[in-house]
């Protein structure tokens, strides 16, 4: 279990290879639910920042890509990014301010404000995640940011 707030990391055991010598890259994900109220993370993390020092602060465009389902056929239990511009059920704040909408780029989504989809010049954002829903149902798999 993560600590409280915290955007915890996941896996589906589904997803494991079978094989010993196929296990090498595990398909983990960013688990968004319901039943935690607001989880948060820093984007790039600590270390990324550390490894990826640049001389100017990033653009700051900010992509969240989802976990796929199989056959492109998702469990009722899914939120889907497409919520976000509707405000009711699926709430991400970046540094505080409202997503509002995104922006569709193959199978990711670029996050998107009142100011557009620049959150301003900065080493890290922190990116906020909640599940509006009537009692504990709800998730969001998220692989990448």
């Amino acid at each position: 279990k993560a600590p409280e707030g915290v955007l915890p990391l996941a896996y589906d055991m589904n997803d494991r290879q079978h094989c010993q010598l196929l296990e090498v890259d595990h398909k983990d994900f960013f688990l968004v639910r319901e039943q935690d109220g607001w989880v948060s993370t820093l984007v790039p993390n600590d270390r990324e920042l550390e490894v990826y020092k640049r001389s100017t602060p990033p653009e700051g465009i900010i992509m969240v890509c989802l976990k796929l389902c199989p056959l492109d056929k998702c469990p009722d239990a899914y939120v889907s990014i497409d919520e976000i511009s509707r405000n009711t059920r699926l709430f991400i704040n970046v540094d505080g301010k409202p997503v509002t909408d995104v922006r569709k780029v193959d199978n990711c989504n670029i996050l998107v404000g009142d100011h557009g989809i620049r959150w301003g010049r900065k080493d890290q954002f922190q990116l906020d995640f909640h599940i509006n829903g009537p009692g504990n149902l709800y998730v969001l798999k998220v692989s990448s940011i």
